[in-house]
């Protein structure tokens, strides 16, 4: 028999519409684990570190995870290139971003110069910044990361925030010697700090000497204009003690050096490294024969020149021509004119920003078109993908993990117990912030270790987008069980024919969590099994050890999580451990007792996870500070040990530590200043964001933090600037004292976002969901704090989040008003924030939008049904992209929110036996809508509405039943009803197909009808067919099985009870089919005088009407008992309904 095609069919036009043509898709219900599933191969390079993946080998490092985002570092000096950046804005992103949201790629311009007014930070940590940026910049994009731009400036060079003893000693000395002006000031501003390890000088912050540096006053202003004066003298005391510290020999060229690089010329030389100068752009402009004139033609020209600035320029442009590759380097000759760039009045400046845009432009995209051609080779499985996830997550959470010995020695004797008797799943809890995750983490590496051929699988739960429900997680594990151990062939008979035993295997076809547990248990099971096809490893790994940490993340905690006997073994098979984590309460939920009732009070299953003893403590700050190069005084370190022991908890003690590294020692001030820490998590976490709204600003603060917390799983960086540069009152703040760069168009500043991402990375965590790099919080205690601060910000949130994603238009303007630059006005402001197109690429937007109409409330019910539910654009959409149980928990998660909407239950019930394998390289949108169709008509609909007296604008199913025709007309698939359709409370028609030639078999589940068949003229009336179809009369549902050519003639059929099996009679034999799948499963021969089929009753129902299907018309037949008897051969092949529609 022919395998079952999982291609579109096309088949011949009905009779009578031989001008109709009709290419049907046919739908069947299955879930994506069965034992024909395939598996995704990992990319051929990567195959042994797959393999190490599969069996939970973390022990080294794993390739990057696949990107989807180009992020561009843009370097340059600051005010000499402002007319560049701001045209680079207006003329070439926006179009470089609606391009890769085509492609399915974000692009993110980190840009940390643009659109503010000064550069100065109190810490002086900007050129830090800057370099943590490149290096993200260079770990997270798929391709093209660094643009620079050089001019005829050398720009501001960089001061060291951190000095070594001997070395700063050295240029002190010297300075003093040689009487160099303002010496002092180097005393003043650079300290020693002890707290170094080692020691080091360190430039102090700028508020230690301008108390008003960092406030919104008039003493700021002033304070700001005595810093500018002040540095500059400092610096040039500085570099001239340095200068001649190195001619007196007591420093290195290499050490002097530092202090006459510029900015831009170390972030030049940090993002050209020798693997990454095909990932770069780089742009000189040269003015022609410059005269300055005046204090703005200064600006483009370093104010101090000299020999050593103009080799360092030199230099620097001479390296950037040999290193940056050919077709993306140009270089720019501009006439010169007094007062600079003038694009407004000088043609030939136009023509070098119209050329300048174009050259970049081009580049940009032809360097992102690269990267996508090389992509579609090099993409991992997202299979592969979360497993790469959860083996980082894994080695970052062990980094700094101490302590819990005894826990882990108990651990290891329950599971030596486990083996030797029954073994039966292990739960650990405690409260939040004792350190579960780690434990989990650092447990998966021990058991490696405990049981060398062993095979851990790990997931730390709600932290990627395959974890955040029990039924994804099952699924995923489902696929390394299948991978790692392969199926069950010990009931495959030795001359290779398939069995009985397969019949079960249709349960596998079932999408219904039920049956999807029932298969992660089977699976369990083969773990055991001593006759296993093995995929990838001769040798089993024995034991199995699978780790789930944090059930209580996990988002469908109202439905499966908690309801351990609805997925959970309470006796496990030989060899396979699982293990748990939760915290013991959340909401309305006591976990820990719903665990013990479920493993019937058996307290041995329960390990509390404990708090930090002191000696743990100890090392964990040592550590920690260690790796900082950071040290404490006594007094401090005490001070320190003796807050963190009143509540040792892991998380506790990280915030103190991130405090305590912060703190200094210079040997002439008292430290009794600096010793202040909270007494509580929550007292931490609410002095953090204080700070932090003090320093950044408090509604910029305010708003980012709630959109990092009310976002869907978090937030993506791109996500957050588009949120803040649509809401007015953040960008009222941000543009008080200064205009945005660009008229007619406001953004918020990178450098601004970046900032604060910058004060909080050590409490964030990345995650790849939906293929987008998702920024929250790494902590429930961080979310909760959040929540609970800015909960007054909740709608607007959701409200601006739902405003991003409808955004699918090239830009997206607004009127503003600057209330405090004189109530500027700003009429239709181009936010320059990305377009957020409706394809299959954008599985963010597919799954966040319908999320945040729903959480902002029945206000935006309007948009959710039609842009999301009733749109035929966007359920497609989803469904490719998403596949058939996302797209399905999707709308039955409407459902649960919004259960009066009876027009979506229909939709629900007439696409629910959509699955992933009948949209497989076929029009989704018109299998979608040969459904729709087939399952709700107009009158029932009109009727439905009717009942509810809704207006006609909100008639959204009608106008979705008008969009799927049009589809079907646009597409050559005009919809036409042949037979009757099901769904018995809809009347609906379904779709057509081949032509009904004969009905073999009905009841009132099930019809087996031939396709195309063409019955002998002999005695005999065998019928000549490929195709024959059961037809689920309750649901629509249509399962093909296709006949090879030495079975093509049959003469009856008949299907059980349960609608698993079909029998065909042939010429010599009846042959067994599994319906759902189409695998024959059986073979038997028949000789002519074999009466042991001849005695069923076929075609018999117990319904008051009984429907019988033709190519033409609907018949039905009053007698409720309709028997066809068969008694010999001929009777029963003898049809007794004419097929020439005459009854």
């Amino acid at each position: 028999m022919a395998a079952k095609s999982k291609t579109p069919i096309k088949l011949k036009p009905v009779d009578g519409r031989q001008d109709e043509k009709r290419v049907i898709n046919v739908i069947k219900k299955i879930p994506v684990i069965s034992k024909n599933h395939q598996v995704s191969k990992p990319i051929a390079a990567n195959t042994a570190e797959f393999t190490r993946l599969i069996v939970g080998d973390f022990t080294r490092d794993f390739f990057q995870q696949t990107s989807r985002l180009f992020r561009i570092f843009i370097s340059s000096t600051f005010s000499d290139f402002k007319v560049e950046r701001n045209e680079f804005y207006r003329r070439v992103f926006p179009s470089i971003k609606q391009q890769c949201a085509q492609l399915g790629y974000e692009f993110q311009v980190v840009d940390m110069r643009w659109g503010v007014s000064d550069t100065a930070d109190n810490d002086h940590t900007a050129d830090i910044m800057c370099m943590d940026e490149i290096d993200r910049c260079i770990d997270l994009s798929a391709g093209l990361n660094f643009i620079y731009l050089i001019g005829n400036r050398y720009g501001y060079m960089y001061v060291p925030i951190d000095i070594d003893e001997d070395e700063f000693e050295a240029i002190l000395t010297v300075a003093n010697e040689a009487n160099i002006p303002n010496t002092d000031l180097l005393k003043k501003w650079f300290q020693l700090d002890k707290n170094s390890s080692p020691a080091k000088y360190v430039y102090v912050p700028i508020t230690t000497h301008f108390k008003h540096f960092e406030e919104k006053s008039m003493e700021q202003q002033q304070e700001k204009q005595q810093w500018q004066i002040e540095e500059k003298s400092l610096l040039k005391a500085l570099r001239e003690a340095v200068d001649l510290a190195y001619q007196k020999k007591k420093i290195s060229n290499q050490q002097a050096t530092i202090y006459f690089q510029s900015i831009t010329e170390r972030e030049i030389r940090r993002a050209t490294t020798e693997k990454n100068r095909s990932n770069l752009i780089g742009i000189v402009r040269d003015f022609s024969n410059p005269i300055i004139e005046t204090g703005v033609d200064e600006k483009f020209f370093d104010s101090v020149k000299n020999e050593r600035i103009i080799n360092s320029m030199n230099q620097l442009k001479t390296y950037c021509a040999k290193i940056t590759p050919v077709k993306q380097f140009r270089n720019f000759t501009v006439p010169w004119k007094s007062g600079g760039l003038d694009i407004r009045e000088e043609a030939s400046h136009r023509q070098y920003i119209d050329e300048l845009c174009t050259f970049l432009t081009s580049t940009i995209m032809t360097s992102v078109e690269n990267t996508c051609r090389i992509m579609l080779n090099k993409t991992l499985s997202t299979f592969h993908e979360d497993l790469i996830h959860h083996a980082k997550f894994a080695q970052e959470k062990t980094k700094f993990f101490f302590g819990r010995e005894e826990l882990l020695e108990s651990v290891h004797s329950r599971i030596e117990l486990n083996r030797r008797n029954t073994s039966t799943p292990i739960a650990f809890i405690a409260e939040s912030g004792c350190g579960k995750t780690s434990f989990m983490a650092r447990l998966a590496k021990e058991l490696r270790i405990w049981y060398p051929e062993s095979a851990v699988f790990i997931r730390f739960l709600g932290t990627s987008a395959p974890s955040t429900s029990i039924e994804l997680v099952i699924r995923s594990l489902c696929t390394q069980l299948t991978t790692l151990y392969g199926h069950d062939d010990d009931d495959d008979d030795d001359d290779g024919k398939n069995s009985n035993s397969n019949d079960g295997d249709e349960d596998n076809e079932s999408s219904t969590f039920s049956s999807l547990v029932r298969i992660f248990h089977d699976k369990l099971k083969l773990v055991s099994k001593k006759r296993l096809k093995i995929i990838r490893k001769k040798v089993r790994p024995k034991p199995l050890f699978i780790l789930l940490d944090a059930i209580d993340q996990l988002d469908d905690t109202s439905k499966y999580s908690f309801q351990f006997d609805s997925w959970l073994l309470r006796f496990l098979p030989r060899d396979v451990h699982i293990f748990i984590s939760f915290i013991p309460t959340i909401e309305h939920f006591n976990i820990k007792d719903l665990f013990l009732q479920f493993m019937r009070n058996d307290d041995s299953t329960l390990f509390t996870v404990p708090r930090l003893r002191p000696n743990d403590c100890e090392d964990i700050i040592r550590s920690s500070l260690q790796a900082y190069n950071r040290q404490l005084t006594s007094e401090q370190y005490i001070y320190l040990l003796t807050t963190v022991e009143q509540n040792p908890k892991p998380l506790y003690l990280k915030l103190l530590i991130d405090i305590a590294r912060r703190w200094t020692y210079f040997p002439k001030q008292s430290t009794q200043t600096t010793l202040s820490l909270p007494e509580t998590i929550e007292d931490a976490v609410e002095q953090l964001f204080s700070r932090l709204e003090n320093r950044h600003g408090k509604e910029f603060v305010q708003y980012s933090l709630a959109y990092l917390v009310y976002g869907l799983n978090g937030i993506s960086e791109i996500e957050l600037e588009d949120c803040l540069s649509i809401n007015d009152i953040v960008l009222n703040e941000i543009y008080a004292h200064h205009d945005p760069p660009i008229p007619n168009t406001i953004h918020v500043p990178s450098l601004l976002c970046q900032s604060l991402l910058y004060s909080i990375k050590e409490y964030l965590s990345r995650k790849r969901i939906h293929d987008k790099h998702i920024l929250s919080f790494y902590h429930r205690k961080f979310s909760e704090s959040t929540g609970k601060r800015y909960k007054h910000l909740r709608e607007q949130c959701h409200e601006h989040l739902i405003e991003i994603y409808s955004n699918d238009q090239p830009s997206y303007k607004r009127t503003i008003v600057l209330k405090q630059r004189n109530n500027k006005i700003i009429d239709d402001a181009d936010r320059l924030i990305n377009s957020q197109i409706t394809n299959k690429l954008n599985k963010r937007k597919l799954v966040a939008l319908p999320y945040h109409c729903l959480e902002f409330g029945t206000e935006k019910d309007h948009l959710l049904r039609s842009i999301c539910l009733f749109n035929l654009n966007f359920l497609s959409c989803q469904l490719q992209s998403l596949g058939h149980t996302t797209f399905l928990d999707s709308i039955r998660y409407c459902l649960r929110l919004r259960p009066n909407w009876i027009d979506l239950k229909r939709l629900y019930r007439a696409v629910w036996s959509i699955d992933d394998e009948s949209i497989k390289d076929v029009d989704v949108s018109l299998i979608l809508s040969e459904q729709i169709l087939g399952f709700i008509d107009d009158y029932h609909t009109s009727q439905l509405y009717d009942e509810l007296n809704d207006s006609d604008e909100n008639n959204d199913l009608e106008k979705l039943l008008i969009d799927c025709r049009k589809y079907c007309d646009e597409h050559d698939n005009s919809f036409r009803s042949v037979y009757a359709g099901f769904p018995q409370e809809t009347g609906a028609l379904a779709w057509s197909f081949s032509p009904i030639t004969h009905v073999l078999f009905l009841n009132e589940f099930y019809t087996l009808v031939v396709l195309d068949g063409h019955q002998d003229d002999d005695k005999n009336h065998f019928i000549e067919t490929h195709t024959v179809a059961m037809i689920n009369m309750q649901t629509g549902k249509v399962d093909k099985i296709f006949l090879d050519k030495d079975f093509n003639k049959i003469w009856n059929g008949y299907i059980t009870k349960n609608g698993n099996k079909i029998y065909l009679f042939g010429v010599e034999g009846v042959k067994t089919f599994n319906s759902r799948t189409g695998d024959m499963l059986s073979e038997k021969t028949l000789s002519w005088d074999n009466k042991s089929f001849c005695n069923k009753a076929y075609c018999m129902t117990t319904n008051d009407e009984m429907k019988r299907v033709s190519s033409r018309k609907v018949y039905i037949l009053n007698d409720p008992w309709f028997y066809l008897l068969s008694k010999t051969f001929e009777i029963l092949c003898t049809w007794w309904w004419p097929m020439n529609g005459a009854l």
